[in-house]
This record gives structure tokens, C-alpha cells and sequence, in this order.
């Protein structure tokens, strides 16, 4: 034998006498492992909350992104069996509201050089010139919708310029 095998052997006939410090009896070691298994139950349940948060997170991140994103497009269709007189003559209409705004800038040329009134003139003129290309546009292609689109989206924005003209004119 070796001196080192000596050495372990004498230990090991040392720890004979030295007793367990937890009784090796069935009933007592089943109790024991029945209270180890209560004891790492809360952490199955920390790990099902966790989870549940997880997946409640995640849930309402898909839930606003896609709200957010989302493009609703709607439209009506409205029929009138008789226009009235006003609305028949769109141009003219336009062209009684331009020549208000002009009246009304011989005697108030102050509103009417302020920045603000300039820049919506600009715009204003930008829409008429796009105004006429997209009516060049139906004639030579006809009528199609993204052109009659075009035209109602470019008259939409004439006529709120033209009102915010108006009001800046009249205040």
C-alpha cells in the first residue's frame, strides 16, 4: 500500500464514530424532501408571474404598434338632387373671394405684407398652378380617379387657404 492510501484509510475509519447530523430514518427523510419541495415552490411560481408580465408586455407593444400604424381610409358619397345656385359656379365663387381678399388689402396693406398673409399667397398660387396641370392631365388622360382624387384634394386646400386669408383680412 501506499503512504497515502494509509493516510485516506485512517480517515475514513476516523469519521466512524462521528454521526449524521440528520437522522437517516424513512419517515424523517421523506418529511425532509417534502419540505425541500415546498420550499422551491414560490420560485415556480415568481417564474409563472414573470412570464404572464412577459407576455402582457408584449402583448400591448403589438397592440399599440399596430394601432399606431394603421391607416384608415374612408369616404362618402353624397347625391344632391339640385345644387345650390352658389356652388354651381366653383370659379366664380374662387374668383369673388380672391377679389374681396384684394379689396380688402387696398385698405388694410398691412395685413396683407405681413409675412404670414405672404406665405399663404404663395401657397395659394402653388395650388393654382397645380390646379392646372392636374386639369391638363384629365384631358390628356382622361378622367381617372387618382386625377378627380388630385383635383378634390388640391380644391380642398384652396379653399381652406383661401378662408384662412379671409379671416386674416376680416380680424
Amino acid at each position: 500500500m501506499d503512504k497515502e492510501d494509509k493516510i485516506l484509510k485512517e480517515k475514513i475509519r476516523s469519521l466512524d464514530h462521528v454521526r449524521p447530523p440528520v437522522s437517516w430514518s424513512d419517515e424523517q427523510l421523506w418529511d425532509q424532501i417534502s419540505q425541500e419541495n415546498k420550499r422551491s415552490n414560490p420560485l415556480s411560481w415568481w417564474s409563472v408571474a414573470a412570464a404572464v408580465a412577459v407576455l402582457i408586455t408584449a402583448g400591448f407593444y403589438l397592440f399599440v404598434s399596430n394601432y399606431l400604424a394603421s391607416e384608415n381610409l374612408s369616404y362618402s358619397t353624397e347625391i344632391s338632387q339640385q345644387l345650390p345656385e352658389t356652388l354651381v359656379d366653383e370659379n366664380n365663387s374662387e374668383s369673388e373671394a380672391m377679389e374681396f381678399i384684394k379689396s380688402e388689402c387696398l385698405h388694410w396693406a398691412d395685413i396683407c405684407k405681413s409675412p404670414e398673409f405672404q406665405s399663404l399667397s404663395d401657397e395659394l398660387s402653388e395650388l393654382e398652378s397645380e390646379m392646372i396641370e392636374i386639369d391638363q392631365m384629365i384631358e390628356k388622360y382622361g378622367e381617372d380617379p387618382a386625377f378627380i382624387a388630385s383635383k378634390a384634394q388640391v380644391e380642398g386646400m384652396m379653399s381652406e387657404i383661401t378662408n384662412q386669408l379671409i379671416q386674416m383680412v376680416l380680424s
